[in-house]
């Protein structure tokens, strides 16, 4: 009877347990796990029961890799496939500065480039001296050359300057080039002169370079030269002789150095598309420095005031300009040529600047208004007939009128100088 209680005592406690462990499970939603294994062999009962610890976060459910045992006493969860490394995990990337450009100087054939092979704007391009007699054309900048030295003019005709010593070019001869370049030396001598009428009427002559040695370039040397477009008229040249260049049609620039003192409005006569330089009705012609330099002509004007960079008034400059009444002669002038203003009837007055050296014969013959004549004050005035600055005979420039009346009339054809 005994043993009957105590099997019926048992059961209903086996009951009781296992009511409590639902209703515990229930109640916690997922915060508490019991599992009770049981197990009875024999008359032995064995219960074990495992209990999740409580806590305020949910837990994540046990996945088969969890509840692996691993070697040792501590716990290590195993990365799943999809797993990635966090930031901090990630190797990190070297930080390499930007790069700053370093550009060398452009040369002649290369622009600005920098050490990582940019470039920027463009080569500056050579900057050449044109050739000359012993080199060839060279760039300024880096020294380089190209072509080959000038060769002079082969066939020209020469002969013995009847004013010098040297030797003066006096015609074509066998040449057939028709770009002259004449040289500065013949046999040893200085070639110094340009003879009268040396390349007249040459109509395939298309262009002339004179060298320095040169100091006239005679009368018509290069009339009806009807082709000739440029000529290169050096520094050193001091005298452009009446007609020079008659009647080429073709020329159009023309260059007047400073070493000018005697030049002719017909030296240019019938040059009809030969460009001047214009101001205040006058036409001049000179170079990059100056292109003032000489006053060749002017238009018919009534009043002309002279620019003050012009050295020289051309011989013939004004001559039988009729409309011309008054004239203002500038400081830098310093030689009126020859009829420089002949037949000007109309000219009443004149003013010199204070710069005038000398005046040619004739310059104001036929002037028959000219009342008053101007010069600068404290200047010492002589003429002379026969010579150009030597034993000149002292005159008064004090008055005006005098003035005008010895330029017209008494000394007309004296050369005056100071």
């Amino acid at each position: 009877m005994k043993r009957i209680l105590a099997l019926l005592l048992a059961i209903i406690m086996i009951f009781t347990l296992a009511a409590c462990g639902n209703n515990t499970a229930d109640d916690t939603d997922g915060g508490t796990t019991a599992n009770t294994e049981s197990s009875t062999s024999g008359t032995e009962e064995t219960t074990e029961t495992t209990s999740a610890t409580e806590g305020t976060e949910e837990s994540t459910p046990p996945t088969e890799e969890t509840q692996k045992p691993t070697e040792g006493t501590e716990s290590t969860t195993k990365p799943t496939e999809n797993s990635k490394p966090t930031e901090s995990t990630k190797p990190t990337e070297e930080t390499v500065p930007p790069h700053t450009h370093s550009y060398s100087k452009a040369t002649c054939t290369t622009p600005e480039t920098c050490t990582c092979g940019a470039t920027k704007g463009s080569a500056l391009g050579h900057d050449w001296n044109a050739a000359t007699y012993t080199a060839p054309k060279t760039c300024k900048t880096c020294g380089i050359t190209e072509g080959s030295a000038k060769e002079y003019t082969k066939g020209l005709k020469y002969g013995d300057c009847m004013w010098g010593n040297g030797y003066s070019v006096w015609g074509i001869g066998t040449a057939t080039d028709t770009n002259i370049i004449i040289p500065s030396t013949y046999e040893g001598k200085p070639v110094i002169e340009i003879y009268e009428n040396a390349f007249k009427d040459c109509k395939n002559i298309k262009s002339v370079s004179i060298p320095s040695s040169v100091l006239e370039i005679g009368t018509s040397a290069f009339s009806g030269c009807i082709s000739l477009e440029t000529v290169s008229i050096p520094n050193g040249v001091t005298s452009i002789y009446s007609k020079a260049f008659y009647n080429c049609d073709s020329l159009r620039q023309l260059t007047i150095p400073n070493s000018i003192g005697s030049i002719s409005k017909d030296s240019f006569e019938n040059c009809d598309n030969l460009n001047y330089n214009e101001f205040n009705n006058g036409l001049y012609l000179g170079n990059q420095n100056n292109p003032y330099f000489a006053l060749i002509t002017a238009k018919p004007c009534e009043q002309l005031s002279i620019n003050n960079k012009t050295v020289l008034v051309a011989h013939n400059a004004l001559s039988d300009n009729l409309q011309i009444k008054e004239v203002l002669v500038s400081d830098s002038v310093r030689f009126i040529g020859r009829y420089a203003f002949m037949g000007c009837k109309n000219l009443t007055t004149i003013t010199f600047g204070n710069g005038l050296e000398r005046i040619y014969i004739n310059a104001f013959k036929d002037c028959k208004s000219l009342e008053s004549a101007v010069f600068s004050q404290n200047q010492t005035w002589g003429v002379n007939k026969y010579g150009y600055g030597t034993n000149l005979t002292t005159i008064s420039t004090n008055d005006a009128s005098t003035n005008a009346n010895n330029l017209k009339d008494k000394y007309c054809d004296y050369f005056w100088g100071r």
